[in-house]
């Protein structure tokens, strides 16, 4: 089985060379890396051409993650694909257990187990401020996840119009088109915390991010009742 790791990447210099790291340690390699430069003004792209891995880096519009990732799934020629935000981790066995998953269950995506680990550039003031989860839970998010190409391109990949939450709304696309799934009980990702997140932004964002949460649960509602209004 092919697989495509899919990296959207804006500004990332600071912790994309961890991340490439982990892509290139996998026990099962992937067929092939495409990163997303994202409109970056730091040196993202020259860190991910001189880095070992093979690495196909094509520039983004700075759209933001959905549409980088989407992006990056057109040009994806593989029978699987694996995103991968540009400041988490994967551990070594990350597409293994996940591949091996997919295939015990003959499933279409394979959802694995995630852990928060917090930046150790973090200080102590900034980590008093942040709010996060503990301990391994299962991970409805990008970089858990493992899909088949083609049913991610069936359902037209990430809706970019979300500020964030695209990965819910997604799911909830992909479980309302009757797509089958496995959990994966290993760990597959390890997500990086650090400042800036949901609540550290300012109140415009935090206000357009409830109104993305919104019209996400409006439009499952609406799935679920079999409209299109």
């Amino acid at each position: 089985m092919t697989v495509a790791v899919l990296i959207p990447a804006r500004d990332a210099a600071a912790t994309l060379l961890e991340t490439l790291d982990s892509v290139a340690a996998q026990s099962v390699a992937p067929t092939e890396v495409i990163l997303v430069d994202d409109a970056s003004t730091d040196t993202t792209s020259a860190l991910a051409m001189a880095h070992p891995l093979p690495i196909r880096i094509i520039p983004g519009a700075g759209s933001g993650p959905a549409a980088a990732t989407n992006l990056a799934a057109e040009l994806a020629s593989a029978e699987w694909l694996a995103p991968l935000d540009s400041d988490d981790l994967w551990p070594v066995d990350r597409l293994e257990v996940a591949l091996a998953t997919s295939s015990a269950h003959g499933v279409a995506a394979v959802i694995g187990l995630v852990e928060t680990f917090v930046d150790p550039r973090v200080s102590p003031e900034a980590l008093a401020r942040l709010r996060y989860q503990d301990g391994r839970q299962p991970g409805y998010l990008p970089g858990a996840l493992l899909i088949k190409r083609a049913v991610f391109a069936e359902l037209g990949g990430f809706d970019a119009s979300y500020l964030t939450g695209f990965f819910i709304d997604f799911w909830d696309r992909f479980r309302a088109a009757g797509h089958s799934w496995a959990l994966c009980n290993e760990l597959v990702l390890r997500r990086r915390i650090r400042p800036n997140s949901l609540s550290q932004r300012e109140a415009g964002v935090a206000s357009r991010l409830s109104q993305d949460f919104t019209r996400i649960a409006r439009a499952a509602i609406q799935r679920r009742r079999g409209t299109n209004q």
